[in-house]
């Protein structure tokens, strides 16, 4: 088994499909770093040059308004002018205890100033209710992290406050598009590693080992590369965007609705599903390719990933509950950890462990039908 491992990794390693994808991911990696990373703007930014603006405007107001006229107005534009001004100080002394709790108030306000509308969220075609449910969830998120830095014990930056360093970056990019990316990953991975095997039957014929073992060699192989792939590609977004805007620490807490997780938990439980996740479309593979010898046939996987934007819609837990247990709903591992997808769904169900009993129990169906395939064709053939 160990030389047929040792056989199965050097001809996956010299594939030039293999080889490749695992350069565009890396290069992807870089990118998010050094081009996407930089330009996030964060859901609550703290920028200096903005709230100066802000204070000028209210002050301009204050100056050159009848305060008899705007007799409610002036007074608002007032405490306004206060805020930010105690925001700017806070700033200038790096004093970010207050700079959050000033933040929160300065955001208020601003609210008052855009009749309770954040500009922010406006989405051209992107109906009102899904606009005030992702600020209400941005905003409770954010009102919770805000709480944790000032309970925690921790050398506090604005990098930190806005989500900005290395391990908070890596956080949100899973909750992104990265998931996805990752399983058409391990998919082209293995597209050809099991199809392959119906152009050499006499000699899979001989191996000193059965079908079902030879298949399991293959599938460790793919698995192991795609951990490899994924580890070394966070390992150079981290250190890429650490050196800019620091490390941050696997302490820090991703934020939720419900409750805070740690970053180090938060991607310890993204990484098991995701590895589940991933092992379960190679498994699959490997059962495809017992019924044909055609490598692009397992690109049928791919539309799976996106099965589940089908039902992607606020608050559907309430009308069709069994969404929770579809399988394709757990495909956004970072949107499931973080909570997110409860919140969005109007459910409480959608969880890591929810995730994990679901996959675990479509990897259990998928080895049973490898099992039973190769039985049936052992009886029905003669094939090992």
């Amino acid at each position: 088994m160990k030389a047929l491992f040792s056989f199965e990794w050097k001809l996956f390693w010299q594939n030039i499909k293999n080889i490749v994808t695992f350069l565009v991911f890396l290069f992807l990696c870089l990118y998010l770093a050094l081009a996407v990373e930089p330009n996030v703007r964060p859901n609550r930014k703290i920028d200096v040059n903005e709230i100066a603006a802000t204070n000028r405007d209210a002050n301009y107001f204050i100056e050159n308004s009848n305060p008899i006229v705007y007799q409610r107005t002036v007074p608002m534009f007032m405490e306004l002018a206060e805020t930010t001004e105690d925001l700017l100080e806070a700033i200038e002394q790096k004093d970010y205890i207050a700079v959050m709790e000033l933040e929160n108030t300065y955001y208020a306000q601003n609210l008052w100033r855009h009749e309770g509308q954040d500009p922010n969220y406006y989405m051209f075609g992107v109906p009102q209710i899904e606009r005030e449910q992702t600020m209400s969830y941005d905003n409770s998120a954010i009102t919770r992290h805000y709480d944790f830095l000032e309970e925690g014990h921790y050398v506090l930056s604005l990098d930190i406050i806005e989500g900005r360093t290395a391990f908070q970056a890596l956080t949100r990019q899973f909750q992104g598009m990265l998931p996805i990316v990752l399983f058409i990953v391990v998919i082209i991975y293995g597209i050809d590693i099991f199809a392959e095997d119906k152009k050499h039957p006499t000699i899979i014929a001989e191996l000193p080992v059965t079908r079902y073992k030879h298949l399991g060699v293959k599938s460790v192989v793919v698995f192991l590369s795609f951990l490899f792939t994924l580890l070394l590609g966070s390992f150079l977004f981290v250190i890429l965007t650490g050196l800019r805007t620091g490390f941050g620490g696997l302490n820090l807490t991703v934020s939720h609705i419900l409750y805070n997780i740690s970053i180090g938990r938060y991607l310890l439980q993204v990484i098991l599903l995701l590895a589940l996740i991933a092992f379960i479309f190679i498994r699959g593979m490997a059962w495809l390719s017992l019924f044909t010898s055609k490598a692009l046939t397992n690109f049928i996987f791919i539309p799976l990933l996106f099965v589940g934007s089908l039902w992607h819609r606020t608050g559907i837990a309430y009308g069709q509950p069994q969404v929770v247990f579809y399988p394709p709903t757990y495909f956004r591992v970072g949107d499931v950890v973080s909570n997110y997808l409860n919140f969005w769904y109007g459910s409480e169900v959608v969880t890591f462990n929810t995730g994990m009993l679901i996959i675990i129990g479509v990897w259990l169906l998928v080895e049973l039908l490898i099992l039973i395939t190769l039985r049936v064709r052992r009886r029905s053939y003669g094939i090992v």
